[in-house]
């Protein structure tokens, strides 16, 4: 339940009753744009699959009508960053973050610098034509398929079209270096390894016995839930805690919020 009463729940009734999505966006400082980012945020973990998956097996439990099973089809998903200049390494990986969260399979995630005049760029005008025509192929499968979320064979499939990237489970290009370390953490999916040069290009090199934990997948995100649970449940027994209550008074009387500039 969202507290927000605002237009994002007919925003996500239409993806869901999509049978693919294409988000084109401009970059804003080599990232995606905010109107993007906050529809990225309200995806989870409200809208996380793992976790409906969760509260309609509970509803189920308690005799309750379960969630439709809509929201757990597999999702063919696409995404283009559209820039004016050549700051966009960024977006990528802030696009592909939207699927995550549902967990649908990726297709092409590209982007597009200095394009204010890319409908005079025949290489791009292809491209997008080549977008479009991966976006309706996956989509097609999956519908075909039936496939679903749960599927046993979801997590074997891979409908990537794009150019081969760093991370080979995700296909993300952005990676976070552990300081002091040599260990790279995959900033899109999680996994963490080591960056080795094969055949000329850098790649993320994982235990495939860790691969479980990668966040896109339903294996992934069941530990992700069952963290939240533990952590939302610690949380809760200290507000019982003499300790936690004497605390958290002596901060909220010394802190005051800042108010709006409007006021």
């Amino acid at each position: 339940v969202c507290s927000q009463q605002d237009d994002f729940k007919a925003f996500y009734e239409k993806m869901i009753d999509a049978d693919g999505v294409l988000f084109v966006d401009p970059i804003f400082e080599s990232g995606c744009t905010g109107l993007f980012h906050n529809l990225m945020d309200r995806m989870g973990p409200g809208h996380d699959t793992g976790l409906l998956l969760g509260c309609s097996e509970k509803m189920k439990a308690q005799g309750k009508q379960p969630l439709d099973m809509k929201y757990f089809k597999q999702k063919a998903i696409s995404f283009v960053g559209i820039g004016g200049s050549d700051w966009a390494v960024r977006v990528e990986t802030d696009h592909a973050m939207l699927a995550m969260s549902p967990g649908w399979k990726v297709v092409d995630n590209d982007y597009f610098s200095w394009s204010k005049d890319v409908i005079m760029q025949d290489d791009k005008v292809e491209r997008m034509r080549e977008i479009a025509n991966n976006l309706v192929d996956a989509a097609q499968d999956m519908i075909d398929r039936h496939l679903m979320i749960f599927d046993p064979d979801n997590d074997k499939l891979d409908y990537w079209k794009g150019k081969k990237s760093a991370c080979p489970h995700c296909h993300g290009n952005n990676f976070y270096i552990h300081p002091g370390t040599d260990i790279a953490e995959c900033e899109l999916c999680g996994l963490k390894g080591k960056l080795v040069v094969e055949d000329g290009a850098m790649t993320l090199k994982f235990d495939p016995a860790e691969e479980f934990h990668a966040h896109d997948l339903l294996s992934g995100k069941k530990l992700h839930g069952d963290d939240i649970f533990e952590n939302e449940g610690r949380l809760m027994g200290l507000y019982k805690d003499e300790e936690f209550k004497r605390r958290k008074a002596h901060y909220t009387s010394v802190i005051e919020p800042t108010p709006s500039p409007s006021k």
